[in-house]
């Protein structure tokens, strides 16, 4: 190569380098502020789990007692159960979202690292990078 296109070349990387330095700051802001709402997103699932649940529930129980009361009069045995079956099914859905609910909503809201990551993403960004260079960066 000549001279002149490698000073070019030289021109050109340390243009470009001052571009990306002007663009570090922005980005880490950016990253900052991923971190913060992905922490928000994280506690407002768990809320939504357990409204989730509340609205389930109170859906199953009143449909539940709408049934019984109209087939209060009907046993078992003139055949005409699905009313109890499907009050059955409504109480066992019931019962497995009220585990995702409060799964969800304790890990979250008890997980320290949430809580750093709201209040202050710097230090939760640095745990972060310490993780995957401990970790081996995979």
């Amino acid at each position: 190569m000549n001279e002149k296109a490698i000073q070019e070349a030289d021109r050109l990387i340390h243009e470009l380098v001052k571009g990306l330095q002007g663009m570090a700051v922005p980005a880490w802001k950016t990253y900052l502020m991923v971190i913060q709402a992905n922490a928000l997103v994280n506690l407002l699932e768990g809320v939504g789990w357990i409204i989730a649940l509340a609205i389930v529930s109170f859906a199953g129980y009143k449909l539940g007692s709408m049934a019984h009361n109209r087939y209060k009069s009907c046993p078992c045995r003139s055949g005409n159960c699905g009313w109890f079956v499907g009050m059955v099914f409504g109480y066992m859905t019931s019962i497995a979202a009220a585990i995702v609910a409060f799964f969800t909503f304790f890990t979250n809201m008890f997980d320290i690292w949430n809580w750093i990551a709201i209040y202050n993403p710097q230090l939760f960004a640095a745990h972060q990078i310490i993780e995957k260079i401990t970790s081996g960066g995979s």
